[in-house]
């Protein structure tokens, strides 16, 4: 690696090539598949659907 002021490095392909050999080598014994969770409607929620309609009513802008 070769550094110019502060910011700027550059660094040379050799050593770029190996170190993503490496991470390929590494990566495949830490691989570990985990199942997606899925967004479910929670079915303990019980909604009086005419205490809600007369609300609605109740609070609409006119």
């Amino acid at each position: 690696m070769f550094q110019f002021g502060t910011r700027e490095k550059r660094f040379d392909v050799k050593d770029v090539l190996e170190f993503v050999e490496i991470q390929k080598q590494v990566g495949q014994f830490e691989l570990d598949i985990k199942p997606i969770k899925r967004k479910s409607k929670s079915k303990t929620i019980n909604v009086d659907f005419q205490k809600r309609k007369i609300n609605l009513e109740m609070n609409r802008v006119v």
